[in-house]
Formats: C-alpha cells, structure tokens, sequence
C-alpha cells in the first residue's frame, strides 16, 4: 500500500458506504451484462480521488495524480452512462457542486467533516446501487429511485450516530432516534410498493440497533463502530437487494 498515491485508503467510511450501495444494486440488476459492473473500479478510483485531492488541497501541490485517478474512475463509468444516461446525468447534477466544493474546501477539516457535508456524502454514495440498477436495467427508474431512498434512509442514522463521538446532545440523539424510525418506517413499508418481497422487511431490524446505539452510546472505538456498521449495513443491503422485484 506505501507504493499507492497518498490519501488514498483515506476514505474507509466513505468506501464502506458506496461499496455496500453498490453491492446491493448489482445484486438487484442480476442478472446483468458487464457494463453495471464497470461502475466497481470506477466508485473506487472516485473515493481514491477524493481521499487524494483532500490530501493534495491541504499540501498545496500534486494535484496531477487525483486528477488522473479520477479520470480514469470517470471511463469507467462511460458504459452505464450511455447505457442510461438520464440517470447519471441527474446524479451528475447533484454531486457536481458538492464535488467542486469539497475539492475548494478541503484545506478546512472543520468544513469537510462537518455534519452536513457527512449527511451529504453518505446521500451521495448511496446513489451508486440506483445507478448500478438503472445501468443494469435500463428504464427501471422508478426502480432506481426507490431504492436510492432506501439505501440513504439506511445510511443516515449511522452517520449521525458516529457524529456522537464528538458531541452527545440531546438535540443529536433525537435526530438519530427520528432517523432510524424513519428508516424502519421506509423499510416496513416497501414491501406495500410491489417492488420487495414481503420478507424484505426483516431487514428493517437493524435501525433497532440504531435507536438503541442513539441513547445508549456504546464506547466503541472508532475502528471497531466502522466495522460494526459495515457489517450491519451490508446484511441489510443483501437482504433488500435480494428481495428485490421477487419473480413470480
């Protein structure tokens, strides 16, 4: 790894999140041709490249490297986009500004961890299961954009729960108790949609540990609450992706 650009295993949440979003859209696609699984070294040179660019901003110099990172993670993305570009031109429209921000801000750690930018990137990453299955399924918009619901409502309260590390409020504990509802709510009640198997709800028990983890605060290391939510998030993603449009 010593020999890899600098800043790039930076990203462990971030490729935690767009990695298990990903999963469960190529999993829902399936069967599909090559091209949906193009997006997988194309998400990963992307969060490589934003770890690099963070890195680079704060130094002052070698910015040549994230950016051909991020090329290169953008050819791999140019199947799926011709594929089905209305999807990806609308997720081009959303991460653009956020993207060109990130890069303006990121000498500011006060800026790029901030909570809402943390909110956002954890929305913005789990756009890449929708854009997976649109590529897979081109026209499953609909589809596409329930699932991009599902999967942020999934991610969010695990990000304002990891923000409790730096401050308890009570104003913080009740966004992340409100949060895991939410998801629980979301989840409970795909199934009614026709586009989940009914036993697609099981996976809604894991907001359970969201709400619980929200008043509680287990003293988790950070390395050791990274993994639990991974694991956690990922069996959730598998069971919803599996479940997905059931045949018969």
């Amino acid at each position: 790894m010593s020999v890899l650009p600098k800043g790039f295993w930076g990203e462990h949440g971030a490729w935690a999140m767009v990695l298990t979003s990903l999963g469960a859209g190529l999993a829902a696609a399936w069967p599909a041709t090559f091209v949906p699984w193009l997006l997988l070294p194309c998400v990963v040179l992307l969060t490589g490249a934003k770890g690099m660019a963070q890195r680079a901003r704060r130094s002052g110099s070698g910015y040549g490297p994230p950016a051909f990172v991020a090329s290169a993670g953008g050819m791999c993305a140019l199947p799926s986009v011709l594929a089905a570009p209305i999807p990806f031109v609308i997720a081009a429209l959303l991460l653009a500004p956020f993207a060109w921000l990130y890069v303006l801000h990121a000498a500011s750690p006060a800026w790029t961890r901030s909570l809402p930018v943390e909110v956002l990137g954890a929305l913005y990453a789990a756009l890449a299961g929708p854009l997976a299955l649109a590529a897979g399924r081109p026209g499953a918009y609909l589809d596409a954009a329930c699932l991009w619901g599902a999967l942020a409502v999934l991610f969010l309260p695990g990000v304002l729960r990891a923000r409790m590390r730096k401050d308890s409020s009570s104003a913080l504990r009740w966004a992340t108790a409100g949060a895991a509802l939410l998801g629980a709510a979301v989840w409970g009640g795909l199934p009614l949609s026709g586009l989940v198997a009914r036993w697609e709800f099981l996976g809604a028990v894991v907001f359970l540990g969201d709400l619980w983890a929200a008043w509680v605060l287990p003293e988790w290391r950070v390395r050791t609450m990274g993994i639990v939510f991974t694991l956690r998030y990922a069996a959730a993603a598998l069971i919803l992706a599996l479940a997905w449009r059931p045949l018969g």
